[in-house]
């Protein structure tokens, strides 16, 4: 990004004693290095992940691939490390000594193609640890470099490794400690959420493409209370605009800017939730990349993208209102786009008013405008139907009109009515209609039912007495193509079943399921469960899943099952799938506890900072499953294979994996390894086998740390606890 900072021209009225600022001492270049690196950044998480995932987008920009994702592999309880790699041209090893390694030192300050300009962000691992490394493919060789804090602790960088390799671009790996996994997991779905490319996500499921989209434009989105929640109005960090520029999400902060009175609908809408897009160079931001710099610059360049924000709004929501078919349509629109949040703010004078075919639209609410008329209202009270008198209607989501046009069963139509449609209310109109409907330009075929075009519920009698059901009744199949916005009720399409036959179903109310314990709305169920299933050999043309309403559910015959029932049902019949839920369940189990305490609280993993890394260095072969270490690191091995066999996309245990976190009473049916207890009790033997293991404290050693570390190198390390533990065994000890 281009620097804002331009040169100064000064005019001399003679010769003067001048001293020019700088550094005086080694001693001074610590302590503002300690600032630079450390207390630079208030999130040192977000810090890490925000500064080299966009320098990761810079290199693809610069080499000429733009489009192509990064890639970030997010820290593991088994492998804490986070890793940050990209595809560019890799750097040079002049190029890690002569910029990497210089504070302020950017190639990158004449060009806003590229996010960074500071010559901070390269250095933000040490905000974060003492330690990373920096892995360069360039050149045909693959170079790896120690970023440490050294004796002086001013810092150093030093060449560990060089091989031969055909790939180019950078990888940083920055250590992350076992409490900090969760972290990262979060701060990175808030830092990559606004990344024109989404990266490639290693090591963790995380959602990267929810929005709940209101309304939207070129460079601009109105998200239904997704950005917001920095704060109250008047708090100095309310927030609920976002400005996105160079892949960064920076809030709008509004009490560091000010307002003129003829600026009061840019005010206004600063009060919303949206995502605007800003190109780079437009705004001026802090040194830490966490917020804008508030300066006359920055604050033009908001107003005038949001003025034309409001022109684009003013545009579209004008043009949905004319063209909509109807009043109730209309006012329907407007509740939409405007009444339900403050966009009408922007409306807000009499020259804003909205209209549709010149009449104007107020309000949402339509009273007796002096008509000799009666409303009843039905809707649901929980899972009650109510009935109820009221003085006006509301033209809102799941509305609608009902004329009475005849007054045979009246109630029971309407209740039906509002069942069978998932209806928020319906609204019985009687009395003078006509004149109600013309005082409030209604039309009466166009925005109103006639209460005798609703079917009747048909009931027979038996000669026992009681009223039954007819056969047949309303369900409801999931989309296809489901979406997070709107209604629930537009992801379900009607349907009929039979409730004497037999099926498998969920249970809704107002479209959410209910009878399943981690299942609640028909996105997961047709992007997670169905396909889950269908991996696992179920054909959902052979076996459909039906969503039949609460209040139908216990007239549903013997014959129909529900979906967790039914899942249970099958896993306890096939061998096959049982013993895939086993593994599966054994998994979950382990990937539900705190890692951390199944390697901190046994003495022998103090040895060595990483399991994984015991185990590969040992290079141990023997094959005596009795033996103490033989079983330790069996267990160990069986807990990585787990964790590979479920993030393996696409594969059985995949599946089963995630219809245990729908389905949690699928542990019942099978037998669960405990793979937790079972790892502590082997590590305690291995202990009680070889008493010196629990003293040894030093993890294992990297590039910068104490004397005596340096002196072991981490392959003597290993050798050295392997000599150990054969001299044990040969003594017979």
């Amino acid at each position: 990004m281009k620097s804002s900072i331009k040169p100064s021209t000064v005019e001399r009225s003679g010769n003067f004693n001048e001293t020019k600022f700088g550094i005086k001492g080694e001693e001074d270049m610590v302590y503002i290095f300690e600032i630079l690196r450390n207390k630079l950044y208030s999130d040192k998480v977000m810090a890490v992940l925000r500064e080299y995932s966009t320098n990761a987008m810079d290199s693809h920009v610069e080499s000429g691939q733009p489009d192509k994702p990064i890639t970030v592999t997010l820290p593991t309880s088994l492998d804490p490390q986070l890793k940050i790699r990209d595809y560019g041209e890799g750097l040079s090893e002049n190029d890690i000594r002569e910029v990497y390694c210089m504070y302020g030192r950017s190639t990158k300050r004449n060009s806003n193609e590229f996010t960074g300009q500071l010559g901070l962000g390269c250095k933000s691992g040490f905000a974060y640890g003492e330690n990373f490394l920096i892995t360069s493919y360039h050149g045909g060789t693959k170079t790896t470099y120690n970023a440490f804090i050294d004796e002086t602790r001013v810092g150093a960088i030093a060449k560990i490794s060089e091989e031969a390799t055909w790939q180019t671009g950078i990888e940083i790996t920055i250590p992350v400690n076992r409490a900090d996994v969760s972290s990262f997991r979060e701060k990175a779905e808030k830092c990559f959420k606004y990344f024109r490319v989404t990266p490639e996500i290693k090591g963790a499921d995380i959602d990267l493409t929810k929005r709940d989209v209101i309304l939207s434009g070129d460079g601009w989105r109105h998200v239904k209370g997704y950005s917001g929640g920095y704060g109250y109005r008047g708090h100095s960090d309310y927030a609920p605009v976002t400005a996105v520029m160079g892949n960064i999400g920076y809030p709008i902060k509004l009490n560091n800017m000010t307002f003129s009175d003829n600026e009061n609908d840019i005010r206004n809408l600063l009060h919303n939730n949206f995502e605007v897009e800003f190109p780079i160079g437009s705004l001026n931001i802090g040194a830490n990349r966490e917020d804008l710099e508030y300066d006359k610059f920055t604050t033009v360049n908001i107003k005038r993208k949001i003025e034309s924000i409001i022109a684009d709004i003013r545009d579209q929501i004008n043009e949905k209102i004319s063209n909509s078919k109807t009043m109730t349509e209309a006012v329907h629109n407007a509740n939409q786009l405007l009444f339900t949040s403050q966009l009408g703010d922007i409306f807000s004078d009499s020259k804003k008013n909205l209209t549709w075919r010149n009449v104007p639209i107020k309000s949402i609410y339509f009273n007796k405008a002096g008509k000799d008329v009666k409303f009843t209202r039905f809707h649901f009270n929980g899972k009650t139907c109510k009935r109820e008198d009221v003085d006006q209607v509301a033209i809102q989501p799941g509305y609608v009109l009902v004329n009475k046009d005849i007054d045979n069963g009246w109630v029971i139509r309407c209740r039906q009515y509002l069942i069978d449609n998932d209806a928020s209310s319906v609204y019985l109109v009687e009395g003078d209609v006509k004149g109600w409907c013309k005082e409030h330009s209604f039309k009466m075929k166009e925005d109103m039912i006639n209460l005798s075009s609703i079917e009747k519920p048909i009931v027979v009698r038996t000669k026992n007495g009681p009223a039954k059901p007819r056969d047949s009744a309303t369900a409801f199949t999931v989309d296809e193509n489901v979406h997070r916005w709107g209604t629930q009720g537009d992801n379900w399409t009607q349907t009929s079943i039979d409730k004497s036959g037999s099926g498998i179903y969920v249970s809704l109310f107002k479209f959410e399921i209910q009878d399943c314990s981690q299942l609640y709305n028909a996105t997961s169920l047709r992007t997670e469960v169905i396909p889950a299933l269908t991996k696992l050999g179920f054909k959902e043309e052979t076996h459909p899943i039906f969503g039949v309403k609460s209040s139908q559910v216990e007239k549903l015959g013997e014959g129909w099952v529900k979906l967790s029932d039914y899942i249970v049902k099958v896993f306890s019949k096939k061998g096959k799938l049982n013993d895939l839920l086993k593994d599966a369940s054994s998994s979950h189990s382990a990937s539900n506890t705190h890692y951390h305490s199944m390697f901190d609280n046994s003495c022998v993993l103090s040895c060595n900072e990483h399991v994984n890394s015991l185990d590969a260095g040992l290079c141990w072969n023997n094959k005596d499953e009795e033996h103490a270490l033989t079983s330790f690191l069996s267990v160990h091995r069986k807990i990585n294979q787990l964790k590979k066999d479920v993030n393996e996309d696409g594969s059985s245990l995949q599946s089963v994996y995630k219809l245990l976190s729908y389905f949690p009473e699928l542990k019942d049916v099978c037998s669960v390894t405990d793979y937790q207890s079972l790892f502590d009790e082997k590590a305690e033997a291995l202990v009680k086998a070889y008493p010196l293991l629990g003293y040894i404290h030093s993890p294992s050693p990297r590039y910068g740390r104490t004397t005596d570390e340096n002196r072991r190198k981490e392959g003597e390390f290993h050798v050295e606890i392997r000599n150990y533990i054969e001299t044990v065994d040969n003594c017979g000890l």
